[in-house]
């Protein structure tokens, strides 16, 4: 399942710190404390510690429609700017469930081109941060029968149905009243885009210009999400494109067809090494890869290792896949924002799912099954009905009270605003066939293609091409076209099942020279998978090797501890952020001794007893595809994020 008009557990654009859940009792009091009627305007006052923006709160009717009373206070936020003569950009966060104002900074340094002259506006839609944040303790656990989301509808009781996005739409218009402008810029992320086009749809009146980042179709959540599983083989074959994956496979969508096929009758087991060193059973799913798939839209590795874990998986060895797996499961929430609960709320009062709102949980799910199957299996390919099914917000919506056919829609036709699509190639969750076809459906709709970019443009796209179009769109120039570089990492090797599977190394014995590979190519996993951590992560944990052993990020290096990517090779000691690394060498199939590295790949010490000296350069790079190196035109933009700069690409 997937956000953003689906239901998978996946992370959004910008991660968020978890705040505190106000909780649906709190949600409840507020609807009886406060007055009815919305805010016509708002007192803004310096945030506590940020003298530099302002903070107020704009109160909103619970119920639109007036047959429910009571209201809510959201949480506003806004960042003058020098000369703010053109009025106010509001920036929406993504989900649903994430609340905005924790990235106010974010979007400052994001939407920088778009602000001259402009105020920056964010809050906290209903249901989110702190504007009465819903709270279901337990949901998402795969414990319980439907994830809680039952349990879930139970505990919000009446108030449940009240945050829809038609209802975020009623906000953000009072919100632009409060704030005293008559016609704003709006960007939206994600679910942000939706909600930002619908409003536009509904009050075209007030809006100046429109910028949509990894657009949200409008209309009703497709619970089927068949856009973005048509998008898949187009994803494959771009991490493949011109001979990338030469030596790994010449039709990665056809050997995904192969391992999903195979799944429905073994389910390959093996080990996950943790970050503590430590093998954990797991067995290969189908689920889980699409869940691989889905979180790639963030994580250029996970894009770059898939052809060569599915080959590792046709052919017997489930740990490159598994290892994946792991760390997907690892980052997933619900929502990936703050609020699950708002996230199952909106995801099933939106979304037009086949079934009679008057039936039975366990009706609805073979109702919607039975439309499911009307569906052309080519639709989906190469997954199998039953976990596209099982994928899809059918079931997990089933025992949500309201969820119907019927979602709200605003009704006015597409707006006739300027707006900028960007869309990132590599966006498997809100994928590029969908902006191309709402750019030709809108009045004045531009859109522009990011190369090996994926998810939440403007926050993933390492070149400068988003951010051109972004001023270029502000300042009425023509857009270019983004120049494509190929894909920011190239495909990893399939990985070796022992040592003597490694082609021999010239000028050196034979297990030497297979043994120095494999540091080789243990090292290329090393900085790989720091590389993510720190740049596409956001965060660093200690990550368990392939084979095993694991490694871990102080201060001033990283440490191996018989961190293994190679059977019987295993590697520990440090590799400094600058200088040289010092390297011992053990494992039951390696030559053993102590090597340093050079920041340039000169190599020197002792091994199996003689004395090494060489460069890695003319080790390997003729005879295995070196998964460190950067793809030659993306080195420099890596390099400002990280401090492995030399070390990523050695000499040769």
């Amino acid at each position: 399942m997937t956000d953003c008009g689906a239901s998978a557990p996946a992370r959004e654009p910008l991660r968020p710190s978890r705040l505190a859940g106000i909780g649906v009792l709190l949600a409840a009091l507020m609807v009886l404390a406060l007055p009815s009627a919305a805010s016509a305007s708002a007192r803004f006052r310096p945030c506590p510690g940020r003298p530099d923006v302002q903070c107020g709160r704009v109160v909103v009717p619970f119920d639109q429609t007036g047959v429910v009373r009571g209201a809510l206070s959201l949480h506003v936020e806004r960042m003058h700017t020098h000369g703010s003569a053109k009025g106010a950009m509001i920036a929406l966060a993504g989900g649903p469930g994430q609340a905005a104002t924790p990235f106010l900074s974010d979007f400052r340094v994001t939407l920088d081109p778009a602000l001259h002259g402009r105020d920056l506006v964010v809050f906290d839609q209903r249901g989110t941060g702190r504007s009465a944040e819903l709270f279901c303790p337990g949901l998402g656990s795969h414990n319980l029968p439907d994830l809680g989301v039952g349990r879930c509808a139970a505990r919000l009781g009446s108030i449940r149905g009240f945050f829809s996005t038609s209802e975020s739409v009623s906000d953000l218009e009072a919100v632009r009243r409060a704030i005293g402008v008559d016609k704003i810029d709006l960007y939206g992320v994600s679910y942000g885009t939706k909600v930002a086009l619908d409003y536009a749809i509904r009050y075209p009146q007030h809006i100046d210009r429109l910028v949509l980042d990894s657009v949200v179709m409008p209309g009703g959540l497709d619970p089927w999400e068949l856009s973005s599983f048509a998008a898949i083989p187009r994803l494959l074959g771009q991490v493949c494109a011109k001979n990338a994956c030469r030596g790994i496979t010449n039709d990665p969508a056809g050997d995904l067809a192969r391992l999903v096929s195979s799944l429905s009758t073994h389910q390959p087991r093996g080990f996950v090494v943790n970050g503590r060193g430590q093998l954990r059973r797991a067995t290969i799913r189908r689920t889980a890869i699409l869940n691989v798939l889905f979180e790639g839209d963030f994580d250029p590795v996970l894009r770059a290792d898939f052809p060569a874990a599915v080959q590792a998986a046709l052919h017997g060895d489930a740990a490159p896949m598994l290892r994946m797996m792991a760390a997907v499961k690892g980052s997933e929430s619900l929502s990936g924002g703050d609020s699950e609960a708002l996230f199952a709320a909106t995801s099933c009062e939106d979304s037009s799912l086949p079934w009679n709102p008057a039936a039975s949980p366990a009706q609805r799910v073979v109702q919607a099954r039975g439309d499911f199957d009307q569906i052309p299996s080519s639709s989906y390919a190469p997954f199998d009905p039953a976990t596209v099914f099982k994928f899809s917000l059918a079931p997990f919506c089933a025992t949500w009270p309201e969820a119907g056919p019927n979602p709200p829609v605003e009704e006015n036709p597409l707006p006739n605003v300027p707006t900028l699509l960007l869309s990132g190639d590599d966006d498997l969750r809100t994928p590029q066939e969908d902006a191309a076809k709402l750019a030709s459906e809108l009045p004045n709709g531009t859109l522009v293609r990011v190369p090996a970019t994926g998810h939440s443009v403007l926050g993933s796209d390492l070149s400068s091409c988003s951010i051109r179009a972004l001023r270029n769109f502000f300042r009425g120039q023509p857009q270019r076209v983004c120049p494509n570089k190929g894909e920011l990492l190239p495909p990893s090797p399939v990985p070796p099942r022992s040592l003597g599977s490694l082609p021999r190394v010239r000028g050196f014995s034979a297990r030497n020279g297979r043994t120095l590979l494999a540091v080789r190519l243990t090292l290329a996993d090393l900085f790989e998978h720091a590389v993510d951590g720190l740049v596409f992560s956001g965060s660093f944990e200690p990550i368990g090797g392939l084979r095993g052993g694991y490694f871990n990020l102080t201060s001033t290096a990283l440490r191996m501890h018989s961190y293994s990517w190679v059977p019987g090779v295993a590697l520990s000691g440090k590799v400094p952020l600058q200088g040289t690394a010092t390297i011992r060498i053990g494992g039951r199939a390696a030559s053993h001794g102590t090597l340093r590295i050079t920041e340039r790949g000169r190599v020197t010490g002792r091994l199996g007893g003689h004395k090494i000296s060489g460069h890695f350069a003319s080790a390997s790079a003729a005879q295995v595809a070196d998964a460190a190196n950067l793809a030659p035109d993306w080195q420099e933009s890596l390099r400002r994020f990280s401090p492995f700069g030399s070390v990523l690409s050695p000499t040769g």
